[in-house]
């Protein structure tokens, strides 16, 4: 569904900057888009089952029934995109649905409220074809947030640090990573996490330059494009990133 989701986008012009890998369940946002100026950021649900899809319970039935799960899911992909609103209300914002009855019930019943907000909402059949059923857009007179449109997508960055962001990008990369690992008490982040911890202490990198240091010159599992290369980080899915343990 998702990989119909971004072929859709594709055609209609949008550049998909950012996916979140399904199967290992990567905490964030599931899609990143980008348009001239515009930025956009989608969540994407699945088809609730009555077997669990994933982890050590694969193939086992699920206590809960298809239609509470959608409820729970929906409730849940709603809270993210409220907090994301508050963060950015210069965004679009969307949430991805396939056309499941609950879901299509829970928008119709929704959508003055996903209007004021500005919230989008796509739905995707079994055919995979894309129907975008509420419009997305940034909420009137927002101001914008950040002159790059990956940065700035979580939460405010720490103060700035005497002595702190005078390293290479090689260097200040990998000390956002430590200091996202103490802060956030996880390991694996996405490139704009990072990027925007390393512009929250210098800015004498640029974003782009920053997210290519990320996926290709030092990270081990990128195919070789540069005279020079590290092997500091590791690939651990789709758009997600963590330091080397022997690093």
């Amino acid at each position: 569904m998702q990989d119909a989701l971004s072929a859709q986008l594709e055609i209609e012009g949008w550049d998909v900057r950012e996916a979140a890998d399904t199967e290992s369940k990567a905490p964030g946002i599931d899609l990143l888009a980008t348009k001239a100026n515009r930025w956009l950021a989608i969540e994407v649900k699945g088809y609730p089952n009555t077997t669990y899809d994933h982890g050590p319970k694969r193939g086992q039935p699920k206590p809960t029934q298809p239609a509470a799960q959608a409820r729970q899911w929906f409730s849940h992909a709603l809270l993210g995109m409220m907090l994301l609103r508050d963060k950015r209300p210069d965004a679009e914002i969307a949430i991805c649905f396939p056309r499941f009855g609950t879901y299509e019930k829970l928008v119709r019943r929704t959508t003055v409220s996903f209007d004021l907000l500005g919230f989008g909402v796509y739905f995707v059949s079994d055919s995979g074809a894309v129907t975008l059923a509420l419009p997305h857009r940034a909420v009137a007179g927002a101001p914008d947030l950040s002159s790059d449109p990956i940065a700035g997508t979580e939460s405010p960055p720490p103060p700035r640090v005497a002595g702190v962001g005078d390293g290479n990008c090689r260097d200040e990369i990998l000390a956002a990573f430590r200091r996202l690992e103490l802060r956030e008490q996880r390991t694996v982040f996405a490139p704009v996490e990072v990027v925007q911890e390393v512009l929250a202490v210098t800015e004498r990198f640029p974003a782009r330059t920053i997210r290519t240091e990320i996926t290709s010159r030092i990270c081990a599992d990128a195919p070789t494009h540069h005279a020079t290369t590290y092997n500091d980080l590791e690939r651990v899915g789709r758009g997600r990133y963590r330091v080397r343990i022997d690093t």
